[in-house]
């Protein structure tokens, strides 16, 4: 069946919803889900890319591989603002449709530049800044299906797709080692490269990394396209609420979730090379995906933790272990003195993973509280712009962990040739998320006027 309009749309009329709208709903919802998956998959492209790059030739120090690694996310922090605003203005089926394609330009471009040594540091920089466009995808996708769910089935319906989104991460740090090791699609996609490791010589095609996105972004448009429905929805009505920039508990939810999902995506998108020059005799890449899996199955636990003792003790708590976890990881770092423990080291990082994961998903458990809490009317549609702003703000702010843990990890081994620094940097950013957590949101519970 092709998409088609529907008729205005009123998910919050049980009627309405149990004889058209739940079906509808459901049916864009398991489109969405593939749609974001792959787009999460191509914001962490170059977390894999990265390690490669010097045995393939690419004349770039470390801090310029880590910052290849950040521009994704920096990107993808301010684009998730735009889109989370797109959605609340663009019907959903076109948004998801355009968002999808884009992708293209992000997957072709590194396909295309990892074949060549010389290309230019510049250009490999805007190449990964434009995989920021999976970011983006996020919000958009979020946005779109608080417009078509009721409130009673609201929480799941963004728990599944946030979570099966973020197995996009781990997907993609699995697949990539695998088809950059055989040509997948013949003479079409190039040449290989010749490639030192551990003393042997291998083939590598590296533009794999790439070009085996491009067959599943054409597929997911084509779903979007003709098997998601065009669902209207009525403008926001304007109110004397605050605009959401202007309110201090989103400002404060922003920072939780930077120090949960930021802290899930930064590691993910910075670990692969971060345990790369730590333990350089160790094919790290075996073995990164087992974090952001973890991370990704935790996520609807702490959801379901949440619903059972409340999101801001659950995200308290997962801060906690977090900033244990990282502490404990400094006491398997190699040094002057040391070698180093790998497994030790992963074993840390794991915990660190599903802790990240439990606190992003605890998140939305606050996130619906704060935005209809305070709502004067039950108007069902009433916060549909205010939804927007704050799913892009906080989206956003999360986003910029995939950015600000690669620079810090960078400024680090730049400034004292070790790693030590930043994680320390990072458990004292754990406590100050602690502190925010149980002042805003366990002491009142998440009450809107704290």
């Amino acid at each position: 069946m092709n998409a088609r309009a529907i008729p205005p749309w009123a998910p919050d009329d049980p009627a309405f919803w149990q004889a058209r709208g739940k079906l509808v709903a459901h049916r864009n919802l398991w489109i969405a889900v593939p749609n974001l998956l792959v787009a999460f998959a191509v914001w962490m492209l170059w977390s894999v890319v990265v390690v490669m790059l010097p045995a393939a030739g690419f004349p770039f120090s470390t801090t310029q591989l880590f910052l290849l690694v950040a521009m994704p996310g920096l990107s993808g922090a301010l684009l998730r603002v735009v889109y989370g605003l797109a959605a609340t203005r663009v019907e959903g089926r076109r948004l998801t449709l355009v968002t999808t394609l884009v992708l293209l330009l992000p997957a072709v471009g590194l396909g295309l530049a990892v074949q060549h040594p010389q290309t230019p540091y510049p250009l490999m920089l805007v190449l990964a800044a434009l995989c920021g466009l999976g970011a983006g995808s996020f919000a958009s996708s979020m946005t779109s299906l608080t417009l078509l769910f009721p409130r009673w089935e609201l929480g799941s319906a963004l728990g599944l797709n946030s979570g099966m989104g973020n197995l996009g991460v781990s997907m993609a740090q699995f697949l990539v080692p695998i088809v950059i090791a055989w040509s997948v699609f013949g003479a079409l996609a190039g040449p290989p490269q010749a490639v030192e490791l551990r003393g042997d010589w291998h083939p590598l095609w590296l533009q794999n990394a790439g070009f085996i996105w491009v067959p599943v972004i054409l597929l997911c448009a084509l779903f979007a396209r003709f098997g998601m429905h065009e669902v209207p929805f009525p403008k926001a009505r304007e109110t004397d609420a605050p605009p959401v920039y202007a309110q201090r508990r989103y400002w404060v939810l922003s920072l939780m979730y930077l120090g949960t999902f930021g802290s899930f995506i930064g590691f993910t998108a910075a670990f692969p090379l971060f345990a790369h020059t730590q333990f350089p005799q160790v094919d790290v890449l075996q073995y990164a995906f087992l974090g952001p899996l973890l991370g990704a199955l935790a996520r609807p636990l702490g959801g379901w933790l949440a619903d059972r003792y409340g999101g801001g003790p659950v995200t308290f708590c997962a801060f906690a272990v977090m900033g244990a976890s990282v502490l404990a990881s400094l006491g398997f770092l190699p040094g002057p003195d040391a070698d180093g423990r790998f497994w030790g080291l992963m074993a840390t990082f794991m915990v660190l993973f599903m802790a990240a994961g439990l606190g992003s998903g605890s998140m939305f458990r606050i996130v619906p509280e704060l935005i209809e809490g305070d709502q004067p009317e039950p108007a069902p549609r009433r916060s549909i712009r205010e939804s927007g702003q704050v799913i892009g703000l906080v989206s956003a702010i999360g986003a910029l962990g995939a950015f600000a843990v690669p620079v810090v990890l960078a400024l680090a081994l730049a400034a004292w040739g070790a790693v030590g620094p930043a994680l320390l940097m990072f458990v004292l950013f754990y406590l100050v998320c602690m502190a925010a957590t149980w002042w805003c949101h366990v002491r009142t519970r998440s009450d809107p006027d704290w």
